[in-house]
């Protein structure tokens, strides 16, 4: 159930709005709100001193397929829409993924073929993806000598590729945000297949990555901001960490992977935030409509 607020009872002591971790509550003029990006975590309700915060009567749509038909339809996006849950096991039935692999490589299947939902652990990943994503190390122990060769043979380190020299590759990591938590595994499918998945990848050109920061400015004035230069993984991790959407055009192997054109970058999200997303689009669907 979404949050909602009683001015008459508001202090406007700022508690709901400094400790919503998803940036929904929000101030207009003299008075506090709650907005569609509410996800019911019951933060602002803890904190307020004077009982101004309560539980409303407006459910909160995270049905998966509901949502990624929503989205698809809303945004007019052709692609399968990524999305990720830790997990410490597969559920039953599901596949592990073996690997080596990469996990744009993952998305990528995704991406191109709808594939089934698949497990996988930092065993599976050959980049550093799993320990970006909070999946800890391979637990096989290499050499300092084996773990650059390896670089090297993957196209990261050296002259006309990502990174000049190790140096550029270690400073670039420490863009990304830490994971306080080691998770055991991942789950990575579309959509429309993985319930209540903790983070979101839609693949979206510059007119559709416009109307999704538009829907998230539209009740709150928050922006989307993104990152170019380093791998696409920065902005799935950057978002689950900070609770915020993100955007990012991703490396040339993120692009590879996952087929994007020329015109198409990637927005990450909590998957807790697409209800509001979904809700703020129609609006501005209806409004556009209009406006015709």
């Amino acid at each position: 159930m979404k949050a909602t607020i009683n001015n008459d009872l508001c202090a406007q002591c700022r508690s709901c709005v400094s400790n919503c971790p998803y940036q929904a509550a929000t101030q207009r003029g003299n008075k506090f709100y709650v907005s569609s990006f509410c996800t019911g975590c019951g933060n602002c309700i803890a904190f307020c001193p004077t009982g101004a915060v309560s539980v409303s009567d407006e459910l909160i749509e995270l049905d998966n397929q509901k949502n990624d038909a929503a989205l698809k339809e809303l945004l007019d996006i052709k692609k399968p829409i990524v999305a990720m849950k830790y997990a410490n096991a597969p559920l039953e039935g599901m596949e592990t993924e073996e690997g080596p692999t990469f996990w744009c490589a993952l998305c990528g299947n995704v991406c191109a073929a709808a594939a089934d939902p698949v497990f996988f652990n930092a065993k599976s990943i050959t980049c550093g993806g799993a320990s970006l994503f909070g999946l800890g190390n391979r637990k096989v122990k290499v050499t300092k000598q084996e773990m650059h060769e390896a670089l090297v043979a993957a196209h990261v380190v050296g002259k006309g590729r990502h990174y000049r020299t190790f140096w550029e590759m270690g400073k670039s990591r420490s863009n990304y945000p830490p994971l306080i938590k080691r998770y055991e595994g991942l789950i990575i499918g579309p959509l429309d297949k993985v319930e209540m998945p903790d983070l979101v990848i839609l693949p979206v050109n510059g007119e559709q990555t416009s109307r999704l920061a538009a829907a998230y400015t539209y009740e709150t004035g928050n922006i989307i901001t993104g990152s170019a230069g380093s791998a696409g993984c920065i902005a799935a991790s950057t978002a689950y960490v900070e609770n915020k959407p993100i955007f990012t055009c991703g490396d040339h192997g993120v692009r590879t992977f996952m087929q994007l054109n020329p015109g198409e970058i990637l927005v990450s999200t909590p998957y807790a935030l697409v209800p509001g997303f979904v809700k703020n689009l129609t609006t501005a669907a209806e409004v556009s409509t209009e406006d015709k």
